[in-house]
């Protein structure tokens, strides 16, 4: 048993001496304040990254699967806005089925080789294309007008 006297015995009214628990205490780290917005900025993306056409390309599908019509896709795709709108069907298409179209005749004919890393996207966009094109035979006007603008001849790739 502990004497009366003894720092360890709590008296009421009395603070606690537990020398231990200062050292149990966590040390406040000083931390820098930030001075302007580089302080917090990202590092930039890597030149090889940000120099794939695929990863260009992807990095502009929507979460809903599919692509917008503008400049990015367009730089992405290697053509100039220009030749993208202006050989865009014009038979009640959708600015969005065109771009999708182009985007999916883009992989399967520039990026066959990294199917794998792709083909997930493309169902969603099939998917997404299905869901708002008017009918197949838009669908197959969208088709052909992308394989002539990018010079190439992907014959329906899950769009039919």
């Amino acid at each position: 048993m502990m004497a009366a006297g003894s720092p360890r015995v709590r008296r009421y009214g009395a603070a606690p001496t537990m020398p231990w628990l200062k050292s149990c205490r966590p040390q406040q780290k000083k931390t820098k304040m930030l001075q302007s917005k580089a302080d917090y900025l990202p590092e930039p993306i890597p030149q090889a990254i940000e120099a794939s056409p695929l990863i260009k390309l992807v990095s502009l599908q929507n979460a809903n699967g599919s692509w917008g019509l503008d400049s990015a896709l367009a730089s992405a795709l290697g053509v100039s806005e220009t030749d993208v709108k202006g050989k865009m069907p014009s038979e009640g298409v959708e600015p969005g089925v065109w771009a999708t179209v182009l985007a999916v005749v883009w992989l399967h004919s520039r990026s066959a080789a990294q199917r794998e890393e792709w083909e997930l996207l493309e169902i969603k966009a099939v998917g997404w294309l299905r869901s708002r094109a008017g009918s197949i035979s838009q669908l197959d006007k969208c088709l052909e007008a992308a394989n002539a603008l990018l010079g190439c001849s992907v014959a329906g790739p899950g769009l039919g």
